[in-house]
């Protein structure tokens, strides 16, 4: 009896890391009463792996198979080899995809309130996510008020968010710009950035 495996990516050949590669395997005989002894698939490459599929019995038959990527600023390409058998009959089937890396964070920033006078707490929250990590989280805010800081990040961690609390002096002056930069880096050093600005509005009556 002869057999012959197919392979078909079901996910984008390229990925960055983190995301699955998909991809199905389909395995067909020359009777319907054939028994692929073994099916063995074969990753190589950013990483090393093996595993035998389950035979359901005779026949063709086939199977999707979800591979999650390594997080964290890794890339390279994943070589997939399949190997079906029937006694001394093989068929291999290969594929390839490449994990490749994502750019620099996304980032999010905005002012909580959008009317900010002398003496009142500004509030920026604020975000950033990169799948080969973040790094480091800094903010500078200059203008009407001026002070730099980081943002503790802890571990292996593909997200940061939080609020940035800044009160501002009674004597801050009205129309006096308050602009927050804030910059985070990712396991590649890739830099992200973004900016918010707002205006000290006159005090009320």
């Amino acid at each position: 009896d002869s057999v012959k495996v197919v392979l078909v990516q079901q996910s984008s050949s390229t990925v960055v890391p983190g995301q699955p590669i998909i991809f199905d395997v389909d395995v067909s005989v020359a009777s319907d009463t054939a028994i692929v002894s073994a099916v063995v698939v074969h990753a190589s490459g950013l990483f090393n792996d093996s595993l035998v599929l389950p035979v359901p019995g005779t026949g063709p038959f086939g199977y999707r198979l979800t591979i999650d990527t390594p997080l964290g600023p890794d890339t390279g390409q994943i070589n997939i080899l399949v190997i079906a058998r029937i006694g001394p009959n093989t068929s291999q089937a290969t594929t390839s995809f490449r994990v490749a890396d994502d750019g620099p964070p996304r980032m999010f920033a905005d002012f909580r309130e959008r009317l900010l006078y002398p003496g009142d707490t500004a509030i920026v929250d604020f975000g950033s996510a990169d799948s080969a990590y973040i790094k480091q989280f800094t903010y500078a805010i200059h203008g009407g008020l001026d002070t730099v800081g980081t943002v503790p990040v802890s571990g292996f961690t593909t997200g940061v968010s939080g609020s940035l609390r800044f009160p501002l002096p009674p004597s801050a002056k009205a129309g006096d710009s308050i602009v927050v930069d804030l910059s985070a880096t990712d396991g590649f050093g890739n830099v992200g950035t973004t900016t918010r600005t707002t205006i000290i509005q006159p005090p009320g009556p």
